[in-house]
């Protein structure tokens, strides 16, 4: 398994495993403008590699396909054809099969700690959910830093 970083100037970098748990840094992916906060690694497009979104200080979540080999395409608008936008800092980002259709969506948490959900619709494109508790927005009170998806319960 290999790992990404995102930093305080915006860039995430990819660092290789040999294999023995020792990494190396490899590259930077992409410069997603003004700090790099979440980063949450999943299948997006269906295609059997590892993707991977990212968000930023100002909010915006972008997508990064893989192409098998270590190089990623970098997806603005994949929302609906703009961009995901949750407000500002869009901090915590968690990935899996929210909806149970067979591909990865992901949730986001942002600075006011409100937590939306991002369903995709099996190409790598999401739409954009609001009020996802019980008709209510999800607010865990102050910034909703880390976020992990399972079956908890």
């Amino acid at each position: 398994m290999d790992f990404v970083s995102g930093d305080g100037v915006g860039e995430i970098e990819l660092f290789l495993n040999d294999g023995t748990g020792s990494f190396t840094y490899d590259k930077v992916i992409a410069d997603v403008g003004n700090t790099a906060y979440g980063l949450a690694a999943a299948d997006f497009d269906g295609d059997g590699d590892m993707d991977f979104v990212s968000g930023n200080f100002d909010g915006e979540i972008e997508l990064f396909l893989n192409d098998g080999t270590g190089s990623f395409t970098h997806q603005t608008n994949i929302c609906s054809g703009s961009p995901c936008d949750v407000g500002q800092f869009a901090y915590g980002l968690a990935a899996a099969d929210f909806d149970g259709d067979g591909d990865m969506d992901f949730v986001a948490g942002n600075g006011g700690g409100i937590i939306d959900l991002f369903l995709n619709n099996g190409t790598g494109s999401f739409t954009h959910q609001t009020n996802i508790c019980s008709g209510s927005p999800c607010d865990v009170g102050n910034t909703a830093y880390g976020l992990a998806a399972a079956d908890f319960a």
